[in-house]
Parts: C-alpha cells; sequence; structure tokens
C-alpha cells in the first residue's frame, strides 16, 4: 500500500501510473537490506524507513497544499 501511494497513485481513483508504483517498490524493497548491509539493527532499519516513508508523505501534503492555494 505504501509503495502504491508514494508512487503517486490516489486512493480515490482516476490519478497515477505504474511506473511510479514500480519504482517506489523497487526502492523500498531494497532500502532495508541496504541498511543492513551498512550494519544498521535491523530494528533502526524499520524506524528510518518509517520515517522516510512519513516524510515523503508530508512533502507530498505541503507540494499538493502550495499547489492549491497557489491557484
Amino acid at each position: 500500500m505504501a509503495a502504491v501511494v508514494l508512487g503517486g497513485v490516489a486512493l480515490t481513483g482516476g490519478v497515477g501510473n505504474v511506473f511510479g508504483v514500480v519504482a517506489t517498490g523497487m526502492t523500498l524493497i531494497m532500502l532495508n537490506p541496504i541498511l543492513i548491509a551498512m550494519r544498521v539493527d535491523s530494528n533502526n532499519a524499520q524506524v528510518i524507513q518509517g520515517v522516510l516513508i512519513a516524510g515523503v508523505m508530508m512533502f507530498g501534503g505541503l507540494v499538493a497544499f502550495l499547489r492549491e492555494r497557489r491557484s
């Protein structure tokens, strides 16, 4: 679900493309093994992944808010 939302597909439907979802899915799949290879504790790796997801969602919301405010 996170890959779909972060990939740009609207939960209400009608907006989005498959390339964003695939790219986001691959990024999320590869993030945890990369962090573990960097010797980050697996619990901390999940926290980092969650913080990144929340940050991207907040950034996307801010961009949408500014676009709506501008028009």
